[in-house]
Formats: C-alpha cells, structure tokens, sequence
C-alpha cells in the first residue's frame, strides 16, 4: 500500500520528498526517495493500528507503555488541571487509551469530530473504559468555556498545538527553514488558568507496542 501510495499520489509523495531532502540535503535522491517511502508507510501502519483497534479491540491488543506516568499524575494532583499538548506525530488517537491506564483522572480530548455519524459513534466506542469527554474547537467561545471549567475541576485537557485552525489565534515561527503558523490558545489557557503544559507523544515502538512519552511540564507566566 505504501508503494502504491508511493507512486500515485504525487500530492503525498512531493510533500515528503521535499521535507528529506531539506533534512538531509547530503543524500541522494534515490535514499530520498527511500525514506519518502518509509515514511508512507510508517504513515499508513499507524492508520491501521488506529482502525482495527477501533473495529476488533480484543483482537489487536495493543500494549502501551509510559514514560513519565508519575510527571503526569505530579502535576494532576496540584488540582489546577493540566494541558496535554502533542503534535501529528505517532498515533495521537489510541493516547485516551493510554491514560485511563497511567491514572490520570477525567480527560478532554479537544478535536474536530467526523461528521459521518457512524464514524463518529465507532471513535467513541472505542476510547477505551473511561472515555474522555470530547469539545470541539470549531466553536470557539464553547470551546473555551468547556477548556476552563475542566481545568477548573482538576481535569486534564488534551489538544493538538502543531495545526490552525480558521479564526483561531496564531503566531509564525521559523520551522524547517520558513515560517510556519502556530496556534497560541494552549498557552494562552495556561497563562489564563496557572495550569501546567505538558508536551506529550505516543509513539509505535513494536508491531503491537506503543510508548506514551510525557515530557516535563512548562509554567506559562504573564508578564505585567
């Protein structure tokens, strides 16, 4: 699938070319055109982990590990809430899994949810025993109403900061040689709030293993 992928879409293809050979301008384009293949399929294991864990769950049995559970149970335990923030990296999806296992308390998981109500039935279903409560960022004065009163109950708010979002705050960075647009709500809530940001990642290690990787926290300070 990943060679087909490979091969006929060029929209995919000439995204990743581009990104190895910025990376590792040193290399041919033969082992440029190797890693693209790599990295599409890396792409499309993580979307059948994510789907058949959905569909057969008892079947798939994905085992998870975490590094940095106690980080995340310190920073629960302070009573202000805490803000996840991962990125389109490794299989962000299966994390609510993970959590109910590190005892991380209530979770929220911010995220645009499908519009095809059979999907969006599936998703939950499969969010593991306690599933987090979803808000959707489209509306964005819910949104944020339902970020601060889960903050203020203790709870954890997990939330994606690599991707903008129409009418969403942002500010550019360089990345990978240009300016790229970032969304600053994570951190404006944190600033809002005293809650602590902890940068997180999960991470296919082994055919059927994932790794939670919890970094360690951030406190947003106001300047007056």
């Amino acid at each position: 699938l990943a060679l087909i992928g490979l091969v006929l879409d060029h929209r995919a293809r000439s995204a990743s070319l581009r990104y190895f050979r910025h990376l590792r301008p040193e290399l041919s384009g033969d082992e440029h055109l190797g890693l693209a293949w790599r990295h599409l399929s890396a792409f499309g294991r993580v979307l059948c982990d994510r789907m058949l864990a959905y569909s057969d769950p008892q079947r798939m049995r994905i085992q998870f590990d975490v590094h940095g559970g106690a980080i995340l149970r310190q920073a629960v335990a302070r009573g202000r809430g805490c803000l996840l923030v991962s990125a389109h990296i490794g299989n962000w999806e299966l994390a609510s899994q993970t959590l109910n296992r590190v005892g991380a308390g209530r979770a929220h998981l911010v995220m645009i949810e499908s519009e095809d109500p059979g999907v969006r039935a599936l998703i939950r279903a499969n969010m593991g025993d306690a599933p987090p409560a979803i808000i959707d960022p489209r509306d964005g004065f819910a949104a944020s109403l339902a970020i601060n009163a889960a903050l203020s109950a203790g709870d954890v708010v997990c939330m994606l900061a690599d991707r903008t979002h129409p009418g969403q705050a942002w500010r550019a960075l360089p990345f990978l040689g240009r300016d790229a647009p970032f969304p600053i709500g994570p951190f404006q809530i944190a600033a809002a709030t005293g809650c602590l940001v902890l940068p997180c990642f999960l991470l296919k290690r082994q055919r059927h293993r994932y790794v939670l990787v919890v970094d360690r926290p951030w406190s947003i300070a106001t300047s007056c």
